[in-house]
């Protein structure tokens, strides 16, 4: 049997050397431009990207495994991630507790001026995914795996998943936006008819 140093080692000197190399490949984002023609992005223009969070299991000490269990019970860290138009990561913030909620971690994002510190290996592990990830894409932007991915899901159909928790099924919106969507919604809906 090895000593754990003997992966361990290089693995966190490979580990280092992706992080470093973060300002090649967290891509920098441009915004939706205002001539977009393009169906899928005009409508968003000015944008930057979209977001969206996940939990991603990991293992952690007993005296941690309390701060990182999620609402299910299992013991996870939150990670934002914003992707460009392409799907390339524009940001990623691992690292928050299990159970925060998404305005909290969103908060502390927008909130952030010193950049991001992270502090578990494997929050560091999560941000070298995502940059490698972004290199792959940009050496190779037509993945052969996505295809046969969506034609799993395609295959697999809607399964129903039972939870114990209340299901939310109104969000109170405010004002400003409700406009703002009902607006983009009516200007979607009398282009798709033709009228301008």
């Amino acid at each position: 049997m090895r000593s754990g140093k003997t992966v361990s080692i290089p693995f966190h000197a490979v580990l280092k050397a992706v992080l470093r190399l973060q300002s090649q490949l967290l891509v920098n984002p441009e915004p939706i431009p205002q001539d977009c023609n393009d169906p899928r992005w005009r409508w968003f223009k000015g944008c930057l990207g979209a977001l969206d969070r996940t939990y991603i299991k990991l293992k952690v000490s007993e005296i941690d495994k309390r701060r990182f269990r999620t609402r299910k019970g299992e013991v996870a860290t939150n990670v934002l991630g914003v992707c460009d138009g392409d799907m390339r990561f524009i940001y990623i913030l691992p690292g928050w507790k299990g159970s925060a909620a998404d305005g909290i971690v969103l908060r502390d994002a927008v909130g952030r001026v010193d950049g991001l510190k992270v502090q578990l290996n494997q929050s560091r592990i999560i941000m070298a995914c995502c940059l490698l990830y972004n290199f792959i894409h940009r050496e190779m932007p037509v993945d052969p795996m996505e295809d046969q991915i969506q034609a799993d899901l395609d295959n697999e159909g809607e399964k129903t998943v039972e939870t114990n928790e209340d299901v939310i099924d109104t969000i109170e919106t405010s004002t400003e936006w409700n406009q703002w969507r009902e607006n983009l919604a009516l200007s979607m809906y009398n282009e798709w008819r033709g009228i301008s």
